[in-house]
C-alpha cells in the first residue's frame, strides 16, 4: 500500500509541476502547445495533455518564438512555474495527508528540486533558463528541439 501512495504522489507532483509550467507560460503570453506526464508511450490523451505510465518525468512543450521574445524575469516566471506551484502543494499537502506520507511527499518535492535545478542535467528547467538567457532566441528553440529528440528517443529530463 505503501508503494501504490508513493506511486501516486510521485504522478501528482508531476502534474502540480508540470501544470505549473503551462499556467507560467499562459501567464505571460506564451502558448502552451503540449503537455505530458510521465515517460514513455502515451496510454491517455486530452487534448493537449498526454499521460504516460512510467513516472520518470514529464514536459511542457511551448512555442519556443513566443518564449525567445520574452524578458529575462518573464523565462524565469516560466521555467520556475513547476517548480512554485510544487511548492505551493507541498505547503498545502500536510493539512490533509498523516506524517508519514506528508515526508514521503517532501522527499519527493525535494529529489524534483534538486533534478530540475542541476545545471549539468540536459533539459532540467535551470539548463534551459541558462541558455535561453546566455543565447536568445536559437537556444530556446534549440532546447525545445533537444527535449523533442529526447522524448521521440523515450528520454524524458524532468
Amino acid at each position: 500500500m505503501i508503494l501504490l501512495y508513493t506511486w501516486l504522489l510521485i504522478l501528482l507532483h508531476l502534474c502540480v509541476h508540470e501544470i505549473g509550467h503551462a499556467a507560467a507560460a499562459h501567464l505571460i503570453g506564451v502558448h502552451v502547445l503540449s503537455v505530458k506526464i510521465g515517460g514513455g508511450e502515451t496510454v491517455f490523451k486530452a487534448g493537449k495533455y498526454a499521460f504516460a505510465l512510467w513516472m520518470t518525468g514529464g514536459y511542457t512543450e511551448v512555442s519556443a518564438e513566443d518564449l525567445a521574445e520574452k524578458g529575462i524575469l518573464q523565462k524565469l516566471f516560466f521555467f520556475e512555474g513547476g517548480t512554485m506551484a510544487g511548492l505551493l502543494m507541498q505547503l498545502a499537502l500536510p493539512a490533509v495527508l498523516d506524517r508519514f506520507y506528508a515526508g514521503i511527499s517532501t522527499a519527493v518535492f525535494f529529489v524534483l528540486l534538486f533534478t530540475n535545478h542541476c545545471p549539468f542535467l540536459p533539459g532540467s528547467d535551470l539548463s534551459g533558463f541558462l541558455s535561453a538567457v546566455k543565447n536568445g532566441r536559437t537556444a530556446v528553440k534549440r532546447h525545445c528541439a533537444d527535449d523533442k529528440a529526447n522524448r521521440a528517443n523515450g528520454k524524458t529530463a524532468e
